[in-house]
């Protein structure tokens, strides 16, 4: 359920970012704000396995 719904983002992105010339630049903030939740969700983990 959860990969459908970062399919369905990031299938709306990457359509967005075909229709500019600084796709490069859109394309490295989605992957830094990927990179972002994945932190986040593993720190989150982290925090609940430890407690």
């Amino acid at each position: 359920m959860i990969v459908y719904i970062f399919e369905k983002i990031l299938g709306k992105f990457f359509l967005m970012i075909d229709n500019k010339p600084s796709s490069y630049y859109w394309l490295g903030l989605a992957w830094l704000g990927l990179a972002w939740l994945g932190l986040a969700w593993l720190g989150l983990a982290w925090l609940g396995c430890d407690s």
